[in-house]
């Protein structure tokens, strides 16, 4: 026996590689597809790769609209939440960040070594081929089982998931464009003198 216990680094290490964004852009696809029941706002946005850029777009996109529904809701005598909950999603975000914008190596020899040493039987009963691995079918499944499991939502729900998930694509695009016309509305001065 040895005296130190062998690690084996369960990771692709470079096989079937797959990328943060190419995971964003299938589970955005996906998560239409298979809505969660009751999301605050539409999943939009994308990956910006100038952090300047990227704190402009959390201000005006995340925080002004946050506070501006917290102070409606104060208005309607609602207690307000949604700055609360942005800063939870932003100090999530934060902690993402750090995995996210940075290249990790891990090596697996022991794994392939492991994987060698196996009786074809073995193989079949532990299956540890990445390489046939289906980055949808498996994004899809983490998908579904995160709604069932981790949110409690009944399968059932979908279909009146969808029906929220248009209304929420609505509701986003309704808003751009009213943000879009509050600024030129606000600039208009600033140009004119142009």
């Amino acid at each position: 026996r040895p005296k130190t216990p062998m690690v084996v680094n369960v990771t692709l290490s470079g096989d079937n590689p797959v990328t943060f964004g190419h995971v964003l852009e299938v589970g955005r696809k996906l998560l239409y597809d298979y809505p969660l029941e009751y999301p605050l706002w539409y999943p939009g946005g994308s990956m910006k790769s100038n952090k300047l850029l990227h704190d402009v777009c959390v201000l005006f996109f995340h925080f002004l609209p946050a506070y501006f529904i917290d102070f409606l809701l104060m208005l309607l005598g609602k207690k307000p939440f949604m700055v609360k909950v942005q800063r939870r999603i932003q100090g999530g975000l934060q902690m993402l960040q750090y995995y996210t914008t940075k290249k990790f190596v891990f090596l697996n020899e022991n794994l392939h070594a492991l994987k060698r040493s196996m009786t074809l039987e073995d193989q079949s009963i532990f299956y540890m081929n990445v390489n046939e691995l289906d980055w949808v079918s498996y994004t899809k499944t983490m998908l579904l089982g995160t709604r069932e499991y981790c949110l409690k939502e009944d399968p059932s729900t979908l279909p009146y998931a969808r029906i929220h998930m248009r209304r929420m694509y609505w509701l986003d695009k309704v808003t751009t464009v009213l943000f879009l016309a509050l600024l030129i509305w606000l600039l208009r001065p600033i140009f004119s003198r142009f």
